[in-house]
């Protein structure tokens, strides 16, 4: 089987994503065809958003305007306090920063959510691919480089090239102090759990108050988790001994590298021509209107899953899979007390944690609420930054 020139790869479980791509697509075709969707309502933002994103022409017209705020920010960065907004802010919208922070079950108390802190920032998929001599990470690494030129330019050609020098150089350096994808297998060397005073010590280069208050835990988290410690304290020291003047095109180009796919065509095809084709493999990137189902999937993905459910799942099949997964648990209970090699005690404790099996399918019970979500027609990059930021 030819594998699509828009795919690295292809299964059976590609063609089942396919056929499901489609069904969503006429959904949301539906939507965007709706010339009076009520404001606000789930029709208009499916139809709005992807309006926007294979409205070519606009997108072209506008160019780096979307971005020009962020631009300015990253222009105006004179300080750690500058960076540690400016790091908060790229959380919230989906750009890539030296360390990133998300919030999630602690591993050893899933009775409660904690703030996790692991490293993060670079280009490429790994830090193997800056430090290893293996002839293919050698080949995508000599590579780099161009990308990250060739985005600058589009964005101002002024020193572009040297910018993408000192890019690379940064995030090999950040590399040079990331922890190896065999350290990061062992979860317990990644549960490092530490008061927020502790953290100011382990990475004091980082202003961690203003860093918390912008991405909105400041307050609701007294410990965190963070995955490599030993990371965190080397960055601090490399936030120290790096001028603003590296740290700023840095930024720039994670914030241009997070939004090419949403920006003018030049960009669009420089950020394929190296995510696509030289870490993915794909000869050709998808079509804009697949590009833009994928969008919608991940930022409203329970708005296109109510509208799914309602036309491909109705209550009663999910009823039928409840039915039968109840059954088999009634069954898993019937043999638990047959077997001979349990004690009565064991058998207790075996069905006190089989009562406690959750039975979820295919959809919620309640949906989320995504009224306080605005998307706009024509605001493409506007519609993206929202959509990270309500998460």
């Amino acid at each position: 089987v030819d594998i699509p020139s828009d795919r690295s790869s292809w299964s059976a479980f590609s063609i089942a994503q396919e056929r499901v791509e489609q069904q969503v697509s006429a959904i949301i075709g539906e939507a965007a065809s709706q010339k009076n969707a009520k404001a606000g309502s789930e029709a208009q933002k499916m139809g709005d958003f992807y309006t926007s994103y294979v409205d070519e022409k606009r997108r072209n017209e506008l160019g780096l305007a979307p971005l020009k705020a962020d631009l300015a920010r990253i222009k105006g960065l004179k300080d750690k306090r500058g960076m540690a907004e400016l790091m908060a802010r790229f959380e919230r919208i989906g750009a890539s920063a030296p360390f990133g922070m998300g919030v999630g079950q602690d591993n050893k108390d899933s009775t409660r959510y904690i703030v996790g802190i692991s490293q993060s920032g670079l280009g490429m998929p790994s830090r193997d691919y800056y430090l290893q001599d293996e002839a293919r990470l050698k080949d995508t690494r000599g590579k780099s480089q161009h990308p990250a030129g060739k985005i600058l330019a589009l964005a101002g050609p002024q020193d572009a090239d040297a910018k993408a020098a000192r890019i690379v150089a940064l995030e090999t350096e950040i590399a040079r102090v990331q922890w190896s994808a065999v350290e990061n297998r062992d979860p317990v060397k990644r549960y490092n759990k530490m008061s927020v005073a502790e953290l100011r010590k382990l990475a004091p280069s980082i202003d961690w108050d203003v860093y918390l208050k912008g991405v909105g835990v400041a307050g609701k988290a007294d410990t965190v988790i963070v995955s490599q410690p030993g990371y965190m304290a080397a960055l601090s020291k490399l936030i120290d001994a790096t001028p603003m003047e590296t740290w700023q095109p840095y930024f720039e180009f994670r914030l241009l590298s997070a939004y090419a796919p949403y920006l003018s065509k030049p960009f669009v095809d420089e950020s394929f021509a190296f995510r696509g084709a030289v870490l993915g493999g794909a000869t050709a990137n998808r079509p804009i209107d697949k590009l833009a189902i994928a969008e919608i999937n991940r930022n409203l993905s329970e708005v296109v899953g109510k509208a799914y459910v309602a036309q491909h799942f109705p209550p009663e099949r999910k009823q039928q899979v409840l039915d039968m997964a109840k059954n088999f648990i009634t069954a898993f209970g019937e043999g638990i007390e047959q077997l001979e090699w349990m004690s009565p005690e064991t058998k207790k404790q075996a069905q006190i944690k089989l009562s406690k099996i959750n039975v979820k399918i295919g959809y919620p019970d309640k949906w989320r609420d995504y009224s306080s979500l605005k998307i706009v027609r024509g605001d493409l990059v506007g519609n993206v930054m929202r959509s990270r930021e309500f998460g």
